[in-house]
């Protein structure tokens, strides 16, 4: 369960328990201050990062935003949606307002533990158009800040896959390499249509 402050009165820059070197200012419009990451990074586990936004004038367009965890050969994770969530746009941001945005992001499983590096950025809802990040010297270009380097750690499995939980165990062999230990329901019955 994610919850959101739908309202213009998100965080204090105090709240923030990595803030960024310098404001990660997109396209003058929007500054990314810092974030937060809850838990220990692990393997197969979702990550969760809230990101902290500040309007610094009225928006007349939606934005979205992206999180992305590379490793040295790319992308290993990235979701992308509208900040804070979709019960308060962009364009209804107060300008000076921090925007707690919180986010979930999903580590594979058999993602190697290691060092990964964290950016996010913005883009336009409207035609997908990334807004480029705006350096001190005025320079543009960029479009992903970098959060910096998270360790990730191994994912905590029992080592015998029989030892575990499942509901339903079949132990089928699906080829080289692969056995399906079994499946587990959250739902004793379910309607036409509905998700399994």
């Amino acid at each position: 369960v994610q919850l959101y402050q739908a309202s213009p009165e998100g965080a204090s820059a105090a709240t923030i328990s990595r803030p960024t070197a310098g404001p990660g200012d997109f396209a003058g419009l929007v500054h990314l201050l810092g974030y937060d990451l809850q838990g220990r990074p692990q393997s197969g586990l979702p990550l969760y990062v809230t990101l902290y936004w500040q309007a610094t004038r009225a928006l007349e367009a939606d934005l979205k935003a992206f999180v992305i965890l590379r490793d040295t050969s790319g992308v290993v994770a990235q979701w992308d949606t509208q900040p804070v969530g979709y019960l308060y746009p962009s364009h209804l941001w107060t300008p000076g307002a921090i925007q707690r945005d919180p986010w979930r992001l999903d580590l594979p499983l058999g993602l190697p533990p290691g060092e990964y590096r964290l950016s996010a950025g913005l883009y336009r809802a409207a035609d997908g158009q990334r807004l480029d990040l705006v350096t001190q010297e005025g320079g543009g270009g960029a479009t992903e800040f970098s959060l910096g380097a998270i360790s990730v750690a191994k994912e905590n499995l029992p080592a015998d896959a029989r030892a575990l939980p499942v509901q339903t165990r079949l132990d089928a062999n699906l080829g080289d390499e692969v056995d399906l230990v079994g499946a587990t329901l959250n739902q004793a019955s379910l309607a036409p249509g509905k998700a399994l």
